[in-house]
């Protein structure tokens, strides 16, 4: 048996919806990542910072 056209259409049409959120839900979780990869390289680079500092403060108490 042979499908008509408009039996076919409804189907793809579909399909393509599906597509379209399929891909929104990958771009919120590339979103989620990205913002959770930003958070973690802000955070060490504050602690970074932090610890530098203390580095500082531990020389000069030692050249003291």
């Amino acid at each position: 048996m042979s499908q008509l056209p408009s039996e076919v259409a409804p189907k793809e049409k579909r399909k393509q919806s599906l597509d379209f959120r399929s891909e929104k839900r990958n771009m919120r979780l590339l979103s989620a990542t990205s913002v959770t990869l930003f958070n973690n390289l802000n955070q060490a680079i504050c602690v970074g910072t932090h610890s530098i500092e203390h580095q500082k403060q531990f020389l000069i108490f030692n050249v003291w």
